[in-house]
């Protein structure tokens, strides 16, 4: 072993928090960020069998081709990939921590891993934590001074998440105060390489520009919302304690703006350039899209995962600020790492609960498709809505002979007879834009199941979460479906569902 390799406390506690997120991963049948996970996973999975999905613009190639080797061991699996880019986005923080001698290299991995979104993050297939690993990794090879491969790992950063283009803008920056101009040519190296590697697929050399998956009008998610919604919940986000340490980790890098050595200046202006501004450029980005509707943009905070590596450099320096402030007495020191380690571990267990379980929706969905499965044998071709129903299924999404999902009303007329439409009120009225009683109109529908929670849960668009499953039968106006559903309805409340 090298002299301090493994020795080193960070690279200890790197091992023993990679072990605790194994096991949490595989203990949680749940998974934070809802459905998309689910499509993530799918795309992943079902690449090898369909090699078109590698570059489906929504899935982000860059994640589908890296995640689909895990995805091939089910859902499990792909939560061990973004575990892995969770454990190695803590290695590059504290390399950098070294290189900028930010303060206690494995205080940075506690600052990260324990940061409450980026944990539960970690636990699904969300592209957040590729997008932040990309970031930390490039900043890494940044200030190790390997500028082309900085400019060549940053610039895949648009497909691991579409706000990579404006990113890139913060590399540019700092490779152009550094004046490392051959470098910046390759901050277009990962468009010119997806664009080619497209090319044959889509037919288009500029397919990438061409089939953006977010329109500035989306057709569904529209409303506009508070423009601060995002900065409202950075406790959340963060945790109270780390908050308070970014805050303090803010005043202390721009106070050395103004100090009277020529190269704490430039380092301190480096490390706002390359770490502060993209954390707040993001949010500003994020908030104002929420705020005017565009990209179908929701205001959800999980978005925000992708720069908590940065955030967390900031936040290591108000850490090391106080304890400048106690200078050599070492019980005070000791005191403020462990009453600092507390405070974030306490804020982040106290936000999300772990193992992390299914949703009270997903709960409800799962219920409904396994009772499809245990109901019919054979399964029927089976319609749906939400990817959910696949998922729990365990069917090939993309195996349209067997199972299909549904996104308007007008395709109501191709389901055949025999077969079984499962309608939920999350994605069946939104963005499939199936409004209930169109299907219960429909004289060759027969509703044949109804699920609902016991209490009642409110979906997007303010109705209350339940599923109708619907068989479609010759028997053209044989069934009153509000008279069914009044009994089933009476049937579910009268059991106790998740």
């Amino acid at each position: 072993m090298k002299p301090g390799g493994f020795r080193n406390p960070e690279y200890i506690l790197l091992a023993a928090v990679f072990i605790l997120l194994m096991v949490i991963s595989f203990l949680s049948q749940g998974y934070y960020g809802g459905a998309d996970n689910i499509n993530h996973y799918f795309l992943s999975r079902y690449s090898w069998t369909y090699p078109k999905l590698f570059l489906d613009p929504w899935g982000r190639p860059m994640y589908t081709i890296l995640a689909s080797p895990f995805a091939q061991f089910g859902f499990h699996g792909i939560k061990v990939f973004n575990v892995i880019l969770g454990t190695l986005s803590a290695l590059f923080l504290v390399k950098t921590v070294k290189i900028l001698k930010a303060g206690q290299p494995w205080m940075a991995i506690v600052i990260l891993i324990f940061s409450p979104l980026y944990m539960v993050m970690l636990f699904t297939a969300m592209t957040e934590i590729l997008f932040g690993f990309l970031l930390v990794f490039s900043a890494y090879l940044f200030f190790s001074k390997r500028y082309i491969a900085a400019a060549i790992a940053i610039s895949f950063l648009p497909f691991a998440r579409s706000e990579g283009y404006f990113m890139i803008a913060f590399m540019f920056l700092g490779l152009l105060m550094r004046k490392e101009w051959k470098a910046i040519i390759f901050l277009g190296f990962g468009f010119v390489f997806f664009s080619i590697i497209g090319a044959w697929q889509y037919k288009d050399l500029f397919w990438v520009i061409r089939n953006n998956p977010y329109p500035l009008i989306h057709a569904v998610y529209h409303t506009p919302g508070p423009f601060w919604t995002f900065i409202r919940q950075t406790d959340t986000t963060f945790g109270a304690a780390n908050l308070l340490f970014i805050c303090l980790g803010i005043i202390v890098l721009v106070a050395g703006l103004f100090s009277g050595k020529r190269e704490k200046r430039i380092s301190n202006t480096e490390i706002l350039l390359m770490f502060l501004l993209p954390v707040l450029g993001y949010y500003l980005f994020h908030s104002w899209m929420y705020y005017k509707g565009w990209a179908g943009s929701l205001g959800f905070i999980r978005v925000t995962a992708g720069v908590i590596p940065l955030a967390s450099i900031i936040a290591l320096f108000g850490i090391s600020w106080l304890l400048l402030l106690a200078g050599n007495r070492r019980r005070l020191r000791l005191a403020i790492n462990i009453l600092a380690v507390l405070l974030i571990l306490f804020f982040n267990f106290k936000t999300y609960r772990y193992p992390f379980a299914l949703s009270k929706e997903e709960k409800v969905i799962k219920t409904a498709s396994l009772w499809i499965k245990s109901e019919f044998s054979p399964i029927p071709v089976v319609f749906y809505n939400d990817l959910n129903v696949p998922y729990f299924l365990d069917a090939d999404p993309y195996n349209h002979k067997k199972i299909i999902q549904l996104w308007d009303a007008s395709s109501l007329t191709s389901i055949p007879f025999g077969a079984v439409y499962l309608w939920d009120s999350h994605f069946g009225p939104n963005e499939c834009r199936i409004p209930l009683d169109t299907i219960m109109h429909d004289p060759y529908m027969r509703l044949i199941r109804v699920f609902r929670p016991k209490q009642k849960i409110m979906t997007y668009g303010d109705r209350p979460y339940e599923i109708y499953i619907f068989l479609k039968t010759p028997d053209a106006g044989a069934y009153d479906n509000y008279s069914l559903s009044r009994g089933f309805i009476e049937q579910e409340d009268g059991k106790l569902l998740p």
